[in-house]
């Protein structure tokens, strides 16, 4: 599994054994995908690596660095999947059975980046757990040491990379719940998440934020922010691609692709965006 799984297996409120069954399903997509990326001719993905301790532990100046390299316009961020994508990775959607996972990076040589990822969330929070990956992708590729907590490290990349602290502090000044719901739709991120950056960078005193946690708390927002305020879906589509290249221009069919992956054919189609047939002959 990916390194930064690993280290947060001992975390996670998952019973193991439910994990076990997890693992098992993610390694067999791994396999499949695979298999699928070999007839596909792909860009060598543009992550690189930034060990935080190499750089005294500053994850906003990594978070930086990563949005400048990847060509992010200041500002908002408008799509985050088209952002990984377009970089190298693969988010593809996968049932975690009701378990309480966000998503799960397999980050393998010679396989670009595969974002195992639950859209059974809101998209504000798909967003933030995307960005939290790609913090695990740059920064962790080696055991840190026992002291370093690496979710917590991507947690606050993921913050940087989506509300850059030179381009949201002056919006963060005096909010109250109404600027937050107001910003939502700016910045794209959570009511909880702009609160949360808010503390994180001095703009509010201890006793607003506690005051402003117990509103949110109170009108429900902890749990679910106002349905009016739900972000637009960002869809992924990079294995719909591979798939594409293997029907159109190497014309494979459904039952060729399930044979080559081993599943069935109803099995595949299941699990893989796959093209229904525009002509079909008749008998």
């Amino acid at each position: 599994m990916g390194l930064s799984e690993f280290f947060h297996r001992k975390k996670q409120a998952v019973p193991q054994k439910v994990l076990s069954t997890i693992y098992a399903k993610l390694e067999l997509r791994r396999m499949e995908i695979q298999t699928l990326l070999k007839s596909v001719d792909t860009d060598d993905p543009a992550f690189f690596h930034m060990d935080p301790e190499k750089y005294d532990g500053d994850i906003e100046m990594i978070a930086q660095t990563v949005r400048a390299a990847l060509k992010v316009p200041n500002g908002p961020i408008h799509n985050v999947m088209d952002i990984l994508e377009d970089a190298g990775a693969v988010v593809i959607p996968f049932d975690y059975g009701g378990a309480n996972i966000d998503a799960i990076c397999l980050s393998n040589p010679g396989v670009p980046p595969l974002i195992f990822t639950n859209f059974d969330r809101p998209m504000d929070r798909i967003r933030f757990t995307l960005c939290h990956e790609l913090g695990h992708i740059i920064m962790h590729r080696k055991p840190p040491t026992e002291d370093v907590d690496i979710e917590e490290q991507a947690d606050r990349f993921s913050s940087e990379f989506l509300m850059p602290k030179k381009e949201i502090s002056h919006y963060l000044s005096g909010v109250n719940i109404q600027k937050l719901a107001a910003l939502k739709p700016y910045w794209k991120v959570s009511m909880n998440a702009l609160l949360k950056r808010a503390v994180d960078l001095n703009k509010i005193t201890e006793r607003q934020s506690r005051y402003l946690w117990t509103q949110m708390g109170k009108s429900g927002y902890r749990v679910k922010e106002p349905a009016e305020l739900d972000l637009p879906y960002e869809k992924p589509s990079m294995l719909e691609e591979i798939i594409q290249v293997h029907q159109n221009d190497l014309r494979y069919t459904p039952k060729d692709l399930s044979s080559a992956t081993f599943l069935s054919q109803s099995e595949f189609e299941e699990l893989y965006p796959v093209e229904a047939p525009r002509i079909r002959l008749i008998k």
